[in-house]
């Protein structure tokens, strides 16, 4: 059988492992150590979704010519936010700014900033939740002194309120949430991503 991680070939000597089962959770170990989680797995030419996965956990391993890991480390995750840093400053600027520029009637400007943070900020929100692959970093770190899945259930609700604003076209509401709850939100995910 032949193993890549990453596209990478690997020599691998089996010890007791009969089944697919037995050698991801020998896989599984090696992973936790270095700080690595799995992200996608394939055999032969069939690629595994989380949800076929329990099917294949029996089949021998002597049937399996090819078994593909992908993996991702917590480090990549965490470079990859620090990337985050400067964009989320900038756009922590710019909504405070976002009242002014409705008191001077440059809505479309407006308009642009706001949709420039929902493309970011899904980008930011997926790369966030990798961290949950590695459940005791994830469960242990914090956003300003709350636990990640807290503050952004938190600043999720924020978002839910702004967005209701911007379908009632309440500026004031707009406004004042962009300056008091979203900018400085923004900031403390800016510290997160680049601390971490």
């Amino acid at each position: 059988m032949q193993i890549t991680i990453n596209k990478q070939k690997i020599d691998i000597e089996l010890e007791n492992e009969k089944n697919l089962g037995d050698l991801l959770r020998a896989f599984q170990k090696s992973f936790e150590e270095n700080d690595a989680a799995l992200i996608g797995l394939g055999i032969d030419d069939l690629i595994l979704h989380p949800n076929d996965l329990e099917a294949f956990m029996e089949k021998p391993l002597s049937e399996i010519s090819e078994l593909n890991l992908e993996t991702i480390l917590l480090s990549d995750i965490q470079e990859a936010l620090a990337t985050f840093t400067l964009p989320l400053e900038t756009l922590s600027n710019q909504f405070l700014d976002i009242g002014v520029l409705y008191q001077a009637n440059k809505d479309t400007e407006a308009s642009k900033i706001i949709t420039e943070f929902a493309d970011f900020f899904s980008n930011l929100s997926k790369t966030i939740s990798l961290l949950s692959l590695f459940p005791r970093y994830f469960n242990e770190t914090k956003i300003n002194d709350e636990m990640i899945l807290d503050y952004l259930n938190k600043f999720s609700s924020i978002l839910i309120e702004f967005e209701n604003a911007l379908a009632n076209n309440d500026k004031v509401l707009v406004a004042d949430l962009a300056e008091y709850e979203i900018a400085p939100s923004l900031e403390t995910l800016s510290l997160f991503c680049k601390n971490n």
